[in-house]
């Protein structure tokens, strides 16, 4: 059976909708977890303890508020104002290679290019600063709120992985079904080249 071609409006509608679930996905749990469990918001007196993790899998999987000031999980502390402009022009990019390159005839690369553009997004709002209230601290006011804290006890690495959240999940898993179906895509065309030696076509000139 024939696949049905991409139209430009359903990729329109497609995009749009996985972007904003994205997004509200990550700004959701973001404000309820910090609300729930960031200590500057729960009291004035703050301990060491009140930043351990609250597990849900014990030892492996739980919730631990954090801000990091820097890239994906961690990377390259301090440069904010660089991050807000890659931000918006990684955005900016997405939009031109769906509509301008015409990048929405491929389902899947629109679903990626949403999950990207909904983590995209959802930690530049962070950065702008737009999350933060009266008793959050200064120095965290344009900071990424992080809250998945995973480890794997006695593995380098993941003992404990950095504190990451949804938006960076959706970043991670967007880019990386890209990249597996950037190695997939040329196997797509092996059967036709199959089926053309099995009725005997041959590209070599005839003897005369």
């Amino acid at each position: 059976m024939a696949k049905k071609p991409a139209t430009w409006l359903g990729s329109l509608i497609l995009f749009c909708l996985v972007l904003a679930m994205g997004l509200g996905a990550d700004l959701g749990s973001k404000a309820w977890v910090f609300q729930q469990y960031y200590p500057y918001y729960q009291s004035e007196q703050i301990s060491e303890a009140d930043f351990q993790p609250h597990w849900l899998i014990s030892e492996i999987l739980g919730i631990q508020t954090s801000t990091n000031g820097g890239a994906l999980f961690g990377m390259m502390q301090g440069f904010q104002a660089v991050f807000i402009g890659l931000s918006a022009i990684a955005f900016l990019s997405v939009l031109a290679w769906l509509f301008a390159f015409r990048g929405w005839h491929d389902r899947l690369l629109v679903l990626c290019l949403g999950m990207i553009s909904g983590g995209i997004l959802g930690n530049l709002y962070d950065r702008l600063g737009w999350w933060h209230q009266a008793n959050t601290p200064p120095e965290a006011y344009n900071e990424v709120r992080d809250w998945i804290h995973f480890r794997l006890s006695g593995i380098p690495l993941f003992d404990p992985w950095p504190n990451f959240n949804i938006a960076d999940s959706l970043l991670v898993v967007g880019v990386g079904i890209m990249l597996v179906q950037s190695f997939l895509a040329p196997t797509e065309s092996q059967p036709e080249k199959e089926s053309d030696t099995e009725t005997g076509e041959s590209s070599a000139p005839a003897e005369g």
